[in-house]
């Protein structure tokens, strides 16, 4: 059970007149596929796919599939355990896990082809559907997102300093000026937030809503949320591990912690679509010293297609109710938070 202390009013910015999210536009869909393209000529222009169909044949899939499946397996796991604890932490409304299952997994199919736009599908789901404030999910999500990133950070320091400390790896300049930089970034964050400085600097900043779950958590709900999203930052990194095992590719420790956050961000960034493109780009930057390019993108590609294939599964399970729940009129019945139980009663639909 969450014991979070419920949000003081005065500690609460005034939420703006409430609209769904907008679809992005055309150009913003296509994108992603245009830079991926791109991706894979230049790739191709110097791998042979020949080469590379032979080395993906090769693999170890017994080491290879349940690592992947393992990887989305905690993600769907986390999906409902650290998005339903933030949202009752910081959101006028309180989805079960089954609900947040349905909003956040069931868009993984569409997230295959066109993640822009399922980005945006389920944010329309969770406000149209559950009645959801969109700024107070989207402060509760940044507040997820948000450790996921610190850890990332957290495992590029380290990286650096196995890299200075066994004096066996070196790094380019740019990874210790990173690493610096993301160390003074984090510390002036929660400086700002958790003392009296965001009352004396920058109060515009500190009202804004998207920031409101970073302004009223607890030292506790930071710690909880931290450690709660350890599994996927330590799934990441041993799924990667044991894909590239399989392909018997030997990478040094301190690269490794670099590659691996940084190659599974680029997976949901605008330069990748379903998976493919960013992902394959930064493997044959990173370990193109260690392994044939054709060897390092076999398994960059495996990684890619298991990835977006359990996924897949993972969303049809979803994708039923998911769809459904688009047509029901009324919206589906979510708790409401404890400050809105005297208003209305939980679960009512608006």
């Amino acid at each position: 059970m969450n014991t979070a202390p419920p949000i003081q009013a005065e500690n609460v910015s005034p939420l703006p007149p409430e609209e769904e999210p907008k679809r992005p536009s055309l150009v913003k869909q296509i994108l992603p596929w245009v830079i991926t393209v791109a991706i894979f000529s230049w790739i191709f222009r110097s791998v042979d796919f020949g080469k590379v169909w032979t080395e993906m044949q090769r693999a170890n899939l017994w080491i290879l599939i349940p690592a992947m499946a393992g990887l989305v397996g905690v993600q769907v796991w986390l999906e409902l355990w650290t998005f339903g604890t933030s949202y009752r932490w910081f959101a006028d409304r309180h989805p079960t896990a089954w609900q947040i299952g349905v909003a956040r997994v069931g868009t993984y199919p569409v997230q295959v082809l066109l993640a822009p736009l399922a980005a945006v599908v389920m944010l329309v789901y969770l406000v149209r559907v559950y009645k959801m404030r969109l700024a107070l999910v989207f402060t509760s999500d940044a507040f997820v997102v948000f450790m996921d990133l610190l850890q990332g950070a957290i495992s590029l320091v380290a990286a650096v300093l196995i890299a200075s400390g066994t004096g066996l790896e070196s790094l380019h300049w740019f990874f210790y000026a990173f690493a610096a930089w993301n160390l003074v970034f984090y510390i002036l964050w929660f400086t700002y937030w958790r003392t009296a400085l965001k009352d004396r600097l920058w109060p515009k900043f500190r009202d804004i809503v998207a920031f409101q779950s970073f302004r009223v958590a607890t030292w506790s709900q930071f710690g909880k949320m931290f450690l709660m999203r350890l599994p996927w930052c330590f799934g990441n990194l041993i799924s990667m591990y044991l894909c590239l095992v399989a392909f018997d590719i030997r990478v040094p420790l301190a690269v490794f912690l670099i590659a691996a956050p940084l190659i599974m961000g680029m997976a949901f960034q605008p330069v990748s679509v379903g998976g493919y493109g960013g992902p394959q780009a930064l493997a044959i930057l990173f370990f193109k010293g260690y392994a044939a390019e054709e060897v390092i993108l076999a398994q960059s590609l495996l990684w890619s297609t298991f990835y977006a294939l359990f996924r897949l599964a993972a969303g049809l399970v979803f994708l039923y109710p998911f769809l459904k729940g688009f047509y029901r009129t009324g919206g589906v019945a979510v708790a409401a938070a404890p400050s809105l139980a005297a208003a209305e009663p939980a679960g009512a639909e608006d």
